[in-house]
């Protein structure tokens, strides 16, 4: 469970001024894959050694929160994504998603994306919101609306 970060309101002269944060978000890309295969495929070395091309994962992480979020500085808001020349579109990955392994809110006027990490695994955990992308069709999943959260997870199983 992650808490929140609030930054005070600094008065003066009776004139309140208000902190202007920009967020510049440092993808550290630690991708999973998983890869399914035909029962009638032959395996050779390049089926345990993933194409991991980190420079095209970093673009296509940036374009995808970009263009979900819409954040007002942004000059480029990829109004075509998933499509583009230098991210994941063309590469042959039939799905994959995004999620932010930390404990942040990143907030525009168009929403809000939650990341989230779990403190004794260190790894994601299902309080952070995802992205998917789906051949041309990309959606935004909330955690504890569009699948459980972790205080959500835990139920009961019946013997």
């Amino acid at each position: 469970m992650c808490s929140s970060i609030r930054f005070p309101r600094v008065v003066a002269n009776s004139t309140i001024f208000i902190r202007r944060i920009s967020y510049l978000f440092l993808f550290k890309i630690e991708p999973i894959f998983v890869i399914t295969y035909e029962p009638e495929h032959e395996f050779d070395d390049s089926d345990f050694d993933p194409d991991y091309r980190q420079k095209l994962i970093v673009a296509d992480a940036e374009k995808a929160y970009v263009s979900m979020m819409k954040p007002g500085y942004n000059v480029q808001l990829f109004k075509n994504y998933p499509k583009g020349a230098d991210g994941l579109y063309d590469t042959g990955l039939a799905r994959y998603g995004y999620a932010i392994g930390e404990c942040l809110k990143f907030r525009t006027a168009n929403g809000t994306i939650t990341g989230s990490r779990n403190p004794l695994t260190g790894m994601i955990d299902n309080d952070a919101d995802a992205i998917f992308v789906d051949g041309d069709v990309v959606r935004f999943f909330k955690s504890g609306i569009d699948f459980p959260g972790e205080a959500d997870s835990s139920t009961e199983i019946d013997e």
